[in-house]
């Protein structure tokens, strides 16, 4: 990300509080909905950096204020592909004139996977780590729902027993405890949305003159957590 938006004049948006972002720019604004996560996650204010709660639907900057704008996995926790439109549409109004977003996006592949054959692949040990196959369950579910899923759908879709789950996490080689992360699920009313990269782009508003995919690796899932490029005209 920072090799992507480096030489751009100004300051940089953030979308979320990412903490591992929160120099990757400077000078940054970071902006969050929810100020407890702001209270929680950001690693404090400075001469560079601040953090702001606020909607990423209707940013609270004039037009034109950032040279550059990141998020990772910011348009997945919108709640509708009707929201990532107007997220997508308000980074187009504050970004100046040749300004470029950086987004990492968690895509769902155009076929999907079956959930039965994942967990099958995972009892094989051919998932190499627990939080690649939640994901890609996750995006197994939001292929039947328009792209999106209520998180407690995902926890329901592996087994509530522990020893089950101890048992599974034994076969697919992985530490038994990476699965107790599903219960932050539990009771939530939480919903992520899991685009294609086609969907994604129909979404893309005329401001921005240029959009590409730039694939990365080196880490498990990878290759479905392209980085999104946006050049504003």
């Amino acid at each position: 990300m920072q090799h992507v938006v480096a030489r751009r004049d100004g300051w940089t948006l953030l979308l979320g509080v990412t903490p591992e972002l929160a120099a990757a720019a400077l000078p940054l604004v970071a902006i969050d909905r929810d100020p407890e996560m702001i209270r929680e996650l950001w690693p404090g204010d400075g001469a560079e950096r601040r953090a702001v709660a606020g909607d990423w639907r209707a940013l609270p900057f004039e037009s034109g204020s950032f040279g550059a704008a990141l998020g990772d996995g910011s348009l997945n926790v919108l709640a509708s592909g009707d929201d990532q439109r107007a997220v997508l549409a308000e980074l187009g109004r504050v970004l100046a004139a040749r300004g470029r977003a950086a987004l990492r996006v968690f895509c769902r592949p155009v076929v999907a996977e079956r959930r039965t054959d994942l967990l099958r692949a995972a009892e094989r040990g051919a998932v190499p780590c627990f939080h690649a196959l939640k994901w890609r369950v996750a995006m197994s579910l939001a292929a039947e729902r328009d792209g999106r899923v209520a998180v407690r759908d995902i926890l329901e879709a592996f087994p509530a027993d522990p020893g089950e789950r101890h048992r599974l996490a034994g076969r697919a080689g992985w530490q038994s405890g990476e699965m107790l992360t599903l219960d932050v699920y539990r009771g939530s009313s939480a919903e992520y949305v899991f685009p294609t990269r086609e969907e994604l782009e129909r979404r893309l508003p005329r401001e921005f003159s240029r959009a590409e995919w730039i694939e990365v690796a080196g880490y498990p899932l990878a290759e479905r957590c392209p980085l999104w490029v946006l050049d504003r005209a």
